[in-house]
């Protein structure tokens, strides 16, 4: 009986020692532009539903709670007064994939510890090389009159995109 008792113990402390995944992640953000220290200054936490969260910069940070759900992406903004709705100066996009995720809000704003954003920003950056790297030469080949070759070419890139999304879900999911 006694051996049973240890035994147990020892198998209720090793499960209390296993590692559970981690369910919420904290933002650690900062900001040190003068326009974060306005009266009415907040940095908004935004979902696909709208505002999340907010929050006011103390001495250049910010930070913001919540689950981790690496199928949502979420916007981290400032917001003072008078902004213009077309400054994205202060604007970044992440998705909550991991517990703890920085975020500097100063131009150009930047995330890191988001693996999933690392592959977002990279695709994005990846489809715009390839959207532009024959652009010329479609716009020359189309105001020339051979959009055949034009339209070859942009399927061609078409292709590469198609390819590269193929590839970077199946690298992500």
């Amino acid at each position: 009986m006694k051996k049973t008792l240890i035994l147990a113990g020892a198998a209720l402390l090793a499960l209390a020692a296993c590692n559970r995944p981690a369910t919420r992640f904290t933002v650690t953000g900062s900001v040190h532009d003068t326009l974060a220290t306005m009266p009415g200054s907040l940095v908004y936490l935004i979902g696909s539903d709208g505002p999340i969260d907010s929050t006011s910069v103390n001495k250049g940070a910010f930070q913001f709670k919540g689950a981790i759900d690496p199928t949502t992406q979420l916007v981290a903004i400032l917001h003072f007064p008078e902004r213009d709705s077309y400054d994205d100066r202060f604007l970044v996009s992440f998705v909550p994939d991991t517990e703890h995720i920085s975020i500097d809000l100063d131009y150009p704003a930047t995330v890191t510890g988001s693996p999933l954003t690392d592959a977002i920003m990279e695709y994005r950056e990846a489809v715009l090389n390839l959207y532009y790297e024959h652009e010329t030469d479609i716009g020359s080949l189309s105001m020339n009159g051979d959009t055949e070759a034009a339209d070859s070419i942009y399927r061609a890139q078409l292709r590469k995109i198609d390819d590269l999304s193929r590839e970077t879900y199946l690298a992500n999911t």
